[in-house]
């Protein structure tokens, strides 16, 4: 006898709610009026509204395949003699200082980047 006041849930398909929903977008149209024609909360017209699934032109969210690529950076050349060591004085008036391995070319490009600001 409890049971007898309850309704049961319904389940519309993917294909109705995106029909509704179009529906909603029309010019001129209500979401109440729209949810009542359909026997619907309006709440839940609403909610179908906001979900990217059922919306016109706004398909689901989908992975793309990725393919990860070792880097293509060529080695850095090492000095014949072992570690190096290299000091810029700078038009500023700082000195940049490197020591250790390192590209002279990628030293002379950060001088002239530092120099330039």
């Amino acid at each position: 006898m409890a049971n007898q006041g309850k309704r049961k849930r319904r389940i519309y398909s993917t294909a109705f709610k995106r029909r509704v929903v179009a529906e909603t977008l029309e010019p001129g149209a209500s979401v109440s009026a729209v949810a009542r024609r359909h026997g619907l909360n309006a709440n839940m017209v609403f909610v179908w509204r906001d979900d990217p699934r059922f919306g016109p032109g706004r398909e689901v969210a989908a992975f793309l395949p990725v393919e990860i690529e070792p880097d293509r950076l060529p080695p850095s050349p090492e000095p014949s003699d072992g570690a190096g060591q290299i000091e810029i004085a700078l038009a500023s008036g700082h000195r940049l200082r490197v020591s250790g391995l390192f590209d002279i070319d990628a030293v002379l490009r950060l001088a002239k980047g530092l120099t330039s600001s």
